[in-house]
């Protein structure tokens, strides 16, 4: 099975020992120090999960986030931040994160986040799968209805045709023999073949 890949952005060496020693058994963990030096990695953006804090220096880990996301759309983004602040969790959720989590944390608070994130992953991913299968049998479907117009389009110049043949074949008036009486009757017919 391919392990799972998680990017940490944090300038907290003793919060990414933490990280890495609970983490690592489980997936791959790729560190960086900061916002800039994750952006220049072309590690960054091939993970499935980034744990982000918000107190960087230099650039916010919203900002980052918002980043990240441009170069993967795909990708999980958890906010870690060391404030209990209700507003700036909001903010984060709002802008893409897709889990907060507030430090101190503990290893389930963290292998929790992971999942959720991991799952929500998943659940995009299956979505645009879905939606592509969608859009193609969309297509297909527009194809057919071209196709079912195009056809009806024929047989409706079939029986135009048709119609006028038997306008032609069929006297407009019945010849008076004097000793017998003939009369026409037409029925129309759903099929020509």
């Amino acid at each position: 099975m391919i392990r799972k890949r998680l990017l940490l952005v944090d300038d907290d060496n003793v919060v990414v020992r933490f990280l890495q020693s609970i983490l690592s058994d489980e997936y791959d963990v790729v560190y960086f120090p900061s916002a800039e030096s994750a952006l220049q990695s072309a590690e960054s953006r091939i993970v499935d999960v980034a744990l982000v804090d918000i107190g960087l220096p230099g650039m916010s880990g919203i900002e980052l986030m918002k980043r990240l996301r441009e170069l993967n759309h795909e990708l999980s983004v958890i906010i870690v931040t060391g404030s209990s602040d209700l507003g700036i969790a909001v903010s984060a959720i709002k802008t893409g994160a897709v889990d907060f989590v507030v430090k101190p944390f503990n290893t389930k608070q963290i292998h929790l986040a992971v999942e959720r994130a991991l799952e929500h992953q998943r659940i995009v991913r299956e979505k645009d799968q879905l939606y592509l299968q969608l859009m193609e049998k969309n297509h297909r479907l527009e194809e057919l209805n071209e196709n079912n117009q195009i056809k009806s389009l024929r047989i409706d110049h079939d029986l135009d045709m048709a119609a006028n043949l038997q306008n032609c074949l069929f006297p407009k008036q019945i010849p008076d023999t004097g000793r017998m009486k003939i009369r026409s009757k037409y029925r129309f017919v759903d099929q020509i073949s």
